[in-house]
Order: structure tokens, then sequence, then C-alpha cells
């Protein structure tokens, strides 16, 4: 699968301004008594992209085994997320949207480039949208979402990498005018699977 173009406005400075400046405007738009709840949440959200950012980047790979990661994102479609691996990788880096393209029937395809301090991973994959909400009143949408993907290519010091994996997360569109789809998301992945590695790594 390749998907030549991404959805959204794209750019990894505004990972760090816009979306620590973003909780009041969008809080704003929501009743009082949801927005005590809303700003809850996403004040968690926040304080995790701040500990995320702060961390070392520096990826470590092993010989192969077990690979988990998280995929924290909150911006405009398009727009970089933070991605956190553990196992036979392990490292802080920006998951860089290569493209995406949703069907009527609720599946999706997706490409992404996983950055890291000392190589990159392009990731593919496929899944579908287990449930989608939509608040009349504030016209936010709650959504979930599963899927498997696929590790297709590494470079640098991840150069070799091949694996697959499942995924699974939930998310949040809230209404904003400032991003080209009329709505900013807030989202958490949670992914498990194996990598292995064919080449310079592998030794």
């Amino acid at each position: 699968m390749k998907i030549s173009e991404a959805t959204g406005c794209n750019g990894v400075a505004a990972m760090h301004d816009e979306c620590a400046t973003v909780l009041v405007p969008l809080a704003e738009k929501a009743p009082q008594r949801l927005r005590r709840g809303a700003m809850k949440r996403l004040t968690g959200l926040a304080l995790a992209l701040i500990v995320l950012v702060a961390l070392p980047g520096a990826a470590q790979a092993q010989s192969g085994g077990d690979l988990k990661f998280v995929l924290l994102f909150a911006g405009c479609e398009g727009d970089p997320g933070r991605i956190v691996l553990t196992g036979a990788i392990a490292g802080v880096g920006a998951d860089i949207p290569l493209g995406f393209r949703q069907n009527p029937d609720g599946t999706f395809a997706f490409e992404s480039l996983m950055l890291l301090a000392d190589g990159t991973l392009r990731i593919t994959g496929d899944g579908r949208i287990e449930s989608f909400e939509v608040d009349p009143r504030t016209e936010v949408a709650r959504f979930s979402f599963t899927g498997s993907f696929e590790i297709v290519e590494g470079t640098g010091a991840l150069e070799g990498a091949s694996g697959s994996g499942t995924f699974g997360g939930q998310g949040v569109r809230v209404p904003d005018d400032r991003c080209p789809s009329g709505a900013r998301v807030f989202q958490v992945s949670r992914a498990s699977g194996a990598v292995a590695f064919v080449g310079p790594t592998a030794a």
C-alpha cells in the first residue's frame, strides 16, 4: 500500500506551539458543565505531551523481538504526533503522516514515518472506525478504532527492520476553524507486535 498525500496541515513546529496553547480556546466552545470534564482530560493529555517532548529521543535497536508503541496526537489532521517505543526498539520521536484514506464503510488506510534520533521506520496499515458519536450541542465527536500495521522499511540504525502488529485507540474531534478540516483532533493509539532485522542491525 502506498498513499501519496497526507490530508490537513503539516509542520513539526506546530506540534510544540499550537498544541501547547489550544486547551483554553477549545474549551470555551463547550458549555460550562461539559467544559470541566473536557478540561481535565485535555490537561492530562497536555501534561503527557510535555513529558514526551522532554524525554530523550535516541532509539536503541536490539536484534529483534516484541515491540510496543504509544502514539499521542493533538493537532490538525496531518500534523505530526509524538511516538514512544519500547521493546526491541526503544526511543521517543515524531510520527510524520505520509498519507491517509478513509472509506465510506468506516475502514481506512494510512502510511507514516516514525522519525527517531538514530533512524526512521516507515509504517503502513489498515483499520476500522469502531465507534463515532457526536454531541449535537457542542459538535464534539468521540471515536474509537482498531487495525493492523506493517513495518515496511527502516533507515539508519534501524536499517533492515520489518514487522507487523495490531493497534487500537480512541480520540476526540473538537470544532476549530484554524484547522483546514474544521476540527482539531486529540488521539491516543496503542500498538503491539514484533520486529526483526535483516542486515547490519541484526549483526
